[in-house]
């Protein structure tokens, strides 16, 4: 009857062990947080950018992330096309906030993203949309529209400053960290488009930010996400 009873002690104790150990993948997949992101959208940088070779060929004779930057194709899903998404969605931070469709589509990297009605970015998309000064207008506006929901604006001359009224919105940056998430994503895709510009002075930005303490949470999505995210374009 003893060794009865130490057997399903033992059980038990795994069986509890087991469900702690599922609970915390389930919440670290779903959440993400400043320390770690979720697996599926962390970037290897020393080959994510010119070693990671897209592969356009999956797509058959389709370019979807082109479409939707010529606005013939909407963002999946329960998305838009990219001219009402720049128009509409600007300053409406509830959504940009709780949508989570849309950040793979303004801002498409070659690797798969959280998002699985996204596609990946492939090389001639690249190209097309870098070499056309309509579609690389619209990277450049998508840009804005983000700076704006973090509280953050730039220049003509690429120079970056926090808005007057941006309290609430670094204070929502420090408590939604997925949005460090949207970073790494965003300076990956600003690489891709050739914007290098606006890609290095933003991270200096952002460093800088981190340095003085108004963005401390995110210490560890800058060093291991951020900065190596820009290094990958200077190989």
């Amino acid at each position: 009857m003893l060794a009865m009873w130490i057997i399903l002690v033992i059980i038990l104790f795994i069986l509890i062990v087991l469900f702690c150990l599922i609970l915390c993948f389930c919440k670290s997949f779903d959440c993400g947080h400043a320390g770690a992101p979720p697996l599926i959208e962390q970037l290897d940088p020393g080959t994510y950018s010119f070693h990671l070779k897209s592969e356009p060929e999956i797509y058959g004779n389709h370019n979807p992330n082109l479409d939707f930057y010529s606005n013939s194709r909407k963002s999946e899903p329960n998305g838009d096309y990219i001219e009402d998404i720049l128009e509409n969605w600007f300053g409406d931070y509830e959504k940009l906030e709780r949508h989570h469709g849309y950040i793979q589509w303004l801002f498409p990297n070659k690797v798969t993203g959280l998002n699985r009605h996204a596609f990946r970015l492939n090389d001639y998309e690249i190209q097309e949309i870098s070499r056309n000064e309509i579609l690389r207008d619209r990277v450049k506006r998508s840009f804005h529209l983000m700076l704006d929901f973090y509280g953050m604006s730039m220049t003509g001359d690429c120079q970056f400053a926090l808005s007057l009224s941006n309290n609430d919105r670094i204070k929502n940056l420090k408590e939604s960290p997925h949005n460090f998430l949207r970073i790494t994503r965003i300076l990956t895709a600003l690489g891709e488009f050739g914007l290098r510009r606006e890609q290095k002075n933003w991270l200096r930005f952002l460093e800088g930010m981190v340095e003085r303490g108004i963005l401390k949470e995110a210490d560890y999505s800058l060093n291991n996400f951020w900065t190596p995210a820009v290094q990958a374009f200077d190989r």
